[in-house]
């Protein structure tokens, strides 16, 4: 008995030990697993370029709507300048229109003019009194006489014309003129006479131009 239990085993033995001759020789579970590796890189590359792909478009996209927010934003800004500026330039308008000189209508002022020789005018309004003579006629002397309310004004000359007086009847400031000759000593005279006293006259005199004008101090 212990004999054929012997020989069984070793006969195992034997075809164990024949199987295994060549431990370097492929199975075919080797090959499986090689199979099922392969198609497992094959699957995680598909994937990952997916991936890719999928995160290059999204990429993409964001891109594209961040430009065009950037682009609607700008626009936005040049619209707000747009109008900015339009504002700047009605408000401008409306400014120039307020500042716009307003012109008044000019007052005319009456005066009574008095042709008193070719060479000598008196105008009187409620402005003053003034005295043209012309330019050829120099004046070379004034005075005032106080206590006859009077201011004198002498011009060379050597004309010869009898004495002008006037009364001015509708003056409030002026009571007369007188224009008259003094032809050994070279001069004529104008003498204006005042309705006050002379202290609230005042006397402007252009020599140059031989003009003179006086008005009464408010």
């Amino acid at each position: 008995m212990k004999k054929s239990l012997l020989c069984i085993f070793t006969v195992l033995l034997a075809t164990n030990l024949s199987a295994r001759m060549n431990p370097f020789e492929p199975t075919d579970t080797f090959f499986e697993k090689q199979d099922e590796y392969v198609k497992k890189v094959e699957q995680e590359k598909q994937i990952q370029m997916q991936a890719e792909l999928k995160r290059k478009k999204e990429l993409e996209l964001v891109a594209e709507q961040e430009a065009q927010k950037q682009a609607e934003i700008l626009k936005q800004q040049l619209q707000i300048e747009k109008e900015k500026r339009l504002q700047e330039q009605k408000t401008a308008t409306q400014m120039i229109k307020v500042v716009e000189p307003k012109v008044e209508p000019k007052i005319i002022v009456k005066k009574d003019t008095y042709q008193i020789l070719p060479f000598v005018k008196i105008q009187i309004s409620q402005e003053g009194l003034e005295v043209y003579i012309d330019k050829r006629y120099k004046l070379v002397n004034q005075d005032i006489l106080v206590d006859q309310k009077k201011f004198l004004f002498d011009f060379r000359g050597t004309e010869s014309f009898y004495t002008v007086r006037k009364i001015l009847k509708e003056s409030k400031d002026f009571k007369s003129f007188a224009v008259g000759t003094h032809m050994e000593k070279n001069f004529f005279r104008v003498v204006i006479e005042l309705r006050d006293n002379v202290s609230k006259y005042k006397e402007f005199v252009d020599n140059k131009n031989s003009f003179i004008k006086i008005v009464k101090i408010k």
